[in-house]
């Protein structure tokens, strides 16, 4: 479960938090006897940024990371940003991350398709919520023509601000298998967090 799929809402936060070491543990178990590239990813980031880098607290409980996902062959995603702000609104930690960041850790990737489409443009949160209705996110033709198009390969990490519109391509032949989390930076002094 991802923590944007709680809505908010007090008895889908307790799930969330109640399982999410639980499903570290358990994707360690899934891929055991090899490392979890998120893992490594972690571990590469705590040596890496001066200030280190550590599970997120959003609620001072420890955050789930590493959302595997699978999309099947001719499913595109739906252009949308992430914005950690509205999934948990007056929220002090939340609102103290100064920008977030996507990493995608891909699996396995389409040999046709699958490509991230990646646009410069702006959409407000209340824009996007109007524009979007019940749906999770917006078809990409309608924001036009991507200013940036990433074909993955596998093993590949990819890295980009969340806050950003973005989207998948759907793939043709075989499906896309990633792992993602977000990255939170709340200054240059700052541990980076993260958090799925």
């Amino acid at each position: 479960m991802a923590l944007y799929e709680s809505e908010n809402k007090s008895n889908l936060l307790d799930y969330y938090y109640s399982n999410s070491l639980s499903n570290i543990d358990e994707m360690r178990n899934i891929l055991s006897p090899y490392l979890s590239p998120i893992d490594y990813f972690r571990c590469q980031l705590d040596e890496q940024w001066p200030s280190g880098a550590k599970l997120e607290s959003f609620h001072g409980k420890k955050m789930f990371v590493g959302l595997s996902r699978v999309v099947e062959p001719e499913v595109t995603f739906l252009a949308h940003h992430d914005i950690v702000e509205k999934d948990v609104p007056n929220n002090y930690s939340a609102k103290s991350i100064q920008m977030q960041l996507a990493a995608n850790v891909h699996i396995q990737v389409p040999d046709i398709g699958g490509e991230l489409l990646l646009w410069h443009k702006d959409i407000t949160a209340n824009d996007f919520d109007s524009i979007r209705g019940d749906s999770y996110g917006i078809p990409p033709n309608n924001l036009g023509d991507p200013d940036i198009v990433v074909k993955p390969k596998a093993g590949q990490l990819i890295i980009f601000n969340s806050r950003k519109m973005h989207s998948v391509s759907a793939g043709k032949n075989k499906s896309r298998v990633s792992l993602s989390c977000f990255i939170g930076y709340r200054g240059e002094h700052q541990p980076l967090t993260y958090w799925s």
